[in-house]
């Protein structure tokens, strides 16, 4: 499993603006008790050095990783607010049939593409 540590000094650093003073670590480990031994072990003999000391380190599971470049993260949005649409039109034309009382074997037409 993939794990990523979050680590934020005390202060806002040097701009606050730019996120100095954040630091991010990407693990591996078996479970989340691992990452956080893991994270002991690194950090928790303050030997980190950052300006002020560590305000808090947060371990965070990466569920589902993806890297797309911007015409790709556009497509996959515009495909999935597609996908809701018709399932929301679907959701519509079931409930209508159901208060209408109709009751024939008429197939919903199948997702083109």
């Amino acid at each position: 499993m993939k794990f990523l540590i979050l680590l934020e000094q005390n202060g806002e650093g040097c701009d606050y603006t730019i996120g100095c003073g954040i630091n991010f670590e990407e693990i591996e480990a078996k479970d989340l008790k691992s990452a956080c031994q893991r994270v002991v072990e690194n950090y928790g003999d303050g030997e980190y050095s950052c300006e002020g000391g560590l305000k808090s380190i947060r371990v965070i599971e990466i569920a589902d990783e993806s890297s797309m470049d911007m015409d790709s993260l556009e497509k996959f949005l515009e495909k999935e607010d597609a996908d809701e649409q018709r399932n929301e039109m679907i959701k519509q034309y079931l409930d209508l049939k159901q208060r209408l009382g109709i009751k024939d074997s008429d197939a919903i037409p199948e997702k083109e593409g």
